[in-house]
């Protein structure tokens, strides 16, 4: 049952952005129609199909680089500010720092937390990877 569910969840995510892309190439109103057939259609399984379309979990990959003398503390600040967030599951290691949680607030959370940081004045890179579909892993 797992397996299956992790297949769905993979085939999900691929269908999301395939109506991401035909949104972008061939206008709201068609990807739209299309959606709808599509739902429908990968409905059939269950009610397992659409609730990942409406919320699709993700993890991020992120690591920051600030161009200054103070990096380490810029760095800490920036996640322990993340790490503020009850919605989201967040481990660090010496490369990088991971975030498990729904999609659109996760990308919400890294908008304000990198404008944030952008703001107190030092050139940053952001290094990320986002995996669509991935649910986090058990704690």
């Amino acid at each position: 049952m797992h397996r299956t569910m992790q297949v769905w969840t993979f085939w999900l995510a691929l269908l999301q952005g395939a109506l991401s892309w035909l949104g972008s190439r061939r206008g709201r109103l068609r990807a739209s129609l299309i959606a709808v057939a599509l739902v429908a259609a990968a409905s059939t399984p269950g009610a397992l199909a659409g609730a990942m379309l409406r919320t699709m979990r993700a993890a991020v990959e992120i690591s920051m680089y600030p161009l200054a003398q103070d990096y380490r503390a810029r760095i800490r600040a920036f996640i322990d500010r993340i790490k503020d967030d009850p919605a989201l599951l967040v481990r660090t290691n010496t490369l990088s720092t991971q975030l498990w949680g729904e999609l659109d607030h996760v990308m919400g959370v890294l908008t304000r937390e990198m404008s944030a940081s952008a703001a107190e004045g030092a050139q940053l890179v952001f290094v990320l990877k986002v995996l669509p579909g991935i649910a986090a892993p058990p704690t």
